[in-house]
């Protein structure tokens, strides 16, 4: 028995609104960020520019082409996974002129990070020396507790930059090397950065929050927005506090709790305690000569966008497993099974 038009009105506009979803980020919104990372990256390896540019609009690509890549695997996942969804349904639908502004909004957004990554490059300074001279600044200008201000701003500095971290924990493995370095030094240190990279981080929650209303206009968007449920029963603050203590890019899930309006003073706890775990395994975990190689290798090498590319593959990986995969109903199926055959 066929259904009624009222009810096959809404599951029609459904579906042409996820197949819009999908061609948005299969095409501009995600094009847009890969073709501007190509022109730079073109620019650096076919003109003859000095080594301090060329090595500034290397890392400008990588800065568009990761969220590109990411944008279009997210439209691939969208494609494979929806119902009754094809790529000829997908190509033959209209997404909105608001897409277009959102998109804009974000490249926007993206450049100016890629601006102040690169601009220490520009003018011949790497990142850690810029964060090494904040240091010795606040040192003389302050004094011996110069050193904390100077780490607290370098947490800070680190961390600000959505998707694209700076390695301030190379700067924390340096100062950790010294000999005058104590206990106390260490304590102080840990906590100063791990606070300091806290507020950094509220940068993505802030994010988030201001795209509430964009992300409950899309299909995508109010997906993201379900899942304030499983993150208000502890979900939220346990997966903030495990991504703040490992290198992976708390910035994604940041700025989904602070789309879904999760409560930012959660947020801060669980992401200080995160940070201040992180800052003390690097500073004390340096006076181990077993832990010092695996911290070297993870810090101490600089910006690596191959690592920084993993991280992040792996870190939307993990919030995609656990936010949206059903894993009450699989739960529910194997246990009531086994349950029936015990019967």
């Amino acid at each position: 028995m066929p259904e009624p038009p009222e009810k096959q009105a809404p599951e029609t506009e459904a579906l042409e609104r996820r197949a819009a979803d999908a061609k948005f980020y299969l095409t501009i919104g995600s094009w847009s960020f890969i073709f501007l990372g190509i022109i730079l990256l073109l620019s650096a390896l076919l003109f003859h520019l000095p080594p301090n540019i060329g090595a500034a609009l290397i890392i400008g690509s990588f800065c568009y082409v990761v969220p590109g890549l990411v944008l279009f695997l997210w439209g691939l996942v969208k494609v494979f996974r929806g119902k009754d969804l094809s790529f000829t349904l997908v190509w033959q639908s209209q997404f909105e002129r608001k897409d277009l502004r959102k998109t804009v909004k974000f490249l926007l957004f993206v450049s100016f990070f890629a601006v102040l990554l690169i601009l220490p490059w520009l003018i011949g300074v790497s990142l850690s020396d810029l964060m090494n001279a904040i240091i010795d600044f606040t040192v003389a200008f302050v004094g011996p507790l110069g050193l904390f201000i100077g780490v607290f701003f370098i947490g800070i500095f680190g961390n600000f930059t959505v998707l694209f971290p700076i390695p301030y924990q190379a700067v924390l493995l340096f100062i950790a090397l010294q000999d005058w370095f104590t206990l106390t030094d260490a304590l102080l240190v840990a906590l100063m950065a791990g606070l300091g990279a806290t507020i950094g981080e509220v940068v993505a929650w802030l994010l988030g929050r201001s795209q509430t209303e964009a992300l409950e206009d899309s299909s995508t968007g109010r997906r993201i927005m379900k899942i304030r449920e499983q993150a208000e029963r502890g979900y939220g603050g346990i997966l903030v506090f495990l991504y703040a203590a490992t290198p992976l890019p708390d910035d994604i899930l940041l700025i989904a709790l602070g789309a879904m309006k999760y409560p930012l003073w959660k947020t801060v706890v669980a992401c200080s305690l995160g940070k201040i775990v992180l800052c003390l395994f690097v500073v004390f975990g340096a006076q181990l000569p077993f832990l010092r190689l695996i911290l070297v290798q993870m810090f101490g090498g600089g910006s690596d966008p191959i690592r920084e590319t993993l991280y992040l593959v792996v870190g939307i990986a993990v919030i995609l497993l656990i936010f949206f995969v059903p894993w009450s109903q699989y739960g529910r199926r194997l246990f009531g099974r086994k349950a029936s055959g015990k019967s």
